[in-house]
């Protein structure tokens, strides 16, 4: 096999450097504006105060209540989570087996008894950047896989199933490390409210654990934590997997993100800040968080926020009088 011959031969390269040196003739100047046509955004020197900032917009972490009956249903989930997920997904095509799997029972107990006593979600320590990912991941899908075989084993004559759940997806909002946790827990409390209006039935948590907009702003900034904690752990390992100059890039990223941010803030603006950041040359490079990407995943929890208020209007509307 023959080498490949160089892109430019050498003497087509010196041509290039004498004419980039002649008078006149100028290096291409790096952009200043994005795509959008904004300039580049920079963050606050202040990079402590952003942190304390973000810090404040995620909340307290308040694992208090006991989590032992929603882990007993998440060990249940482990073992038969495909066959749970085969018998919701056949409920909501409108052909609901004989019989639910055995496992939903148990499952669906532990979950009551776990909303009856106001638990909490299990508090994972993190040992690095792939195991603190991979185990968000894998708790987020087993507690949508609890959630929604629970709702499909629902009835009409016994609709507490759907509170329960809707105490789970407020847990996975409110305690929620990662931003994948929080918008499952969204997306399970859009199919909570989606079967209480198929069920016909009005429940008080309908309006009580409803999700809010406010919810998106603190998942983006439990999500700014969740990374700065991973990275962190990253670079303290013997062989971290990001430079200090893409751990700085992702740093100055999301105190972008949330620079200011309120709670209260409109969508266009939480959405625009995320942009701006994701924009931001440096945080571009660094394949590892797709910033800008992420946009996308917010406006998706604002239609789940939206799709539950239909679908309670029509809990309501079917269960009156």
């Amino acid at each position: 096999m023959t080498a490949r011959r160089p892109r430019v031969p050498g003497v087509a390269l010196a041509a290039a450097l004498a004419m980039a040196a002649a008078p006149g003739c100028r290096k291409r100047a790096a952009p200043t504006v994005d795509d959008a046509g904004v300039p580049f955004a920079v963050a606050p020197a202040d990079a402590a105060a952003g942190w304390r900032h973000i810090e404040a917009l995620a909340g307290p972490r308040a694992f208090a209540g006991d989590d032992t009956a929603l882990v007993a249903a998440l060990a249940v989930v482990a073992d038969d989570g495909d066959a749970l997920e085969t018998y919701y997904r056949a409920v909501d095509a409108g052909r609901p087996p004989e019989a639910p799997p055995a496992s939903l029972a148990a499952v669906a107990a532990d979950l009551a008894t776990w909303a009856d006593a106001s638990g909490s979600l299990p508090d994972r320590e993190l040992d690095d950047l792939d195991d603190g990912i991979a185990t968000h991941a894998r708790d987020a899908l087993a507690l949508f896989r609890a959630g929604r075989a629970v709702l499909a084993g629902t009835g009409r004559d016994a609709p507490d199933g759907v509170g329960d759940v809707l105490y789970l997806a407020a847990r996975m909002r409110i305690e929620g490390r990662s931003l994948l946790v929080v918008t499952v827990g969204l997306e399970l409390a859009r199919s909570a409210a989606d079967r209480a209006a198929a069920l016909g039935v009005d429940l008080p948590a309908l309006d009580d654990l409803a999700p809010r907009d406010a919810d998106v702003v603190h998942a983006l900034a439990a999500e700014a934590l969740f990374s700065r904690a991973l990275i962190a752990a990253d670079r303290a390992g013997a062989a971290p997997s990001l430079s200090a100059a893409d751990a700085a890039a992702l740093d100055a990223g999301w105190r972008v993100a949330l620079d200011g941010a309120t709670l209260d803030d409109p969508r266009d603006q939480v959405l625009e800040r995320v942009r701006r950041a994701g924009a931001m040359p440096a945080v571009r490079r660094v394949k590892t968080l797709d910033l800008g990407g992420m946009r996308s995943t917010l406006a998706r929890a604002y239609q789940a926020i939206d799709a539950y208020r239909d679908a309670a209007a029509r809990a309501r509307a079917a269960a009156a009088p």
